[in-house]
């Protein structure tokens, strides 16, 4: 038995490096009767895969009420019940960098989603060097022992 097979290969364009290296987000509003107003929203690295555990605070501009939630597994937020009022969004993530918007108007009466691209931050890399002194040393013939040789020195 012969088979023929043809095979497709396709690759977007690369990123540009400037898009990976700022946080971005997107609102989007919607109003239902009898809607309770919720703030919901997703957050994604770069290359679009989700970020599961980022704290994300909002801040009621005019009384400073803070409330703060992660995203679950999903990169997923919510907050419930949102009064009408100006509020200051914040986003922060280990190994990226902080992400704020201020002057964000949310309603009572509306859901309203965002979507939010969270930027690679500095990359910091510590090094040390630990010196430990040596067990068993030698000194002009003569055998010092320290610490744990001591300890496992057989004793008849």
């Amino acid at each position: 038995m012969i088979s023929l097979a043809s095979f497709a290969f396709g690759q977007s364009s690369k990123k540009d490096a400037k898009t990976c290296s700022q946080s971005a987000v997107n609102f989007e509003r919607s109003k239902d009767k009898g809607q309770i107003g919720d703030f919901t929203g997703f957050v994604v690295d770069p290359n679009g895969a989700v970020i599961p555990g980022v704290a994300v605070t909002l801040i009621n501009n005019s009384d400073k009420v803070e409330r703060t939630t992660k995203t679950d597994d999903y990169g997923v937020f919510t907050f419930s019940a949102v009064i009408n009022g100006t509020y200051t969004v914040k986003v922060s993530a280990i190994g990226f960098k902080t992400f704020t918007v201020a002057s964000v108007q949310l309603n009572s009466d509306e859901l309203t989603r965002a979507g939010i691209h969270l930027a690679v931050g500095d990359i910091t890399t510590l090094m040390g060097v630990v010196a430990l002194s040596p067990e068993i040393e030698y000194t002009n013939g003569t055998m010092i022992l320290r610490g744990d040789a001591i300890r496992k020195l057989p004793i008849p």
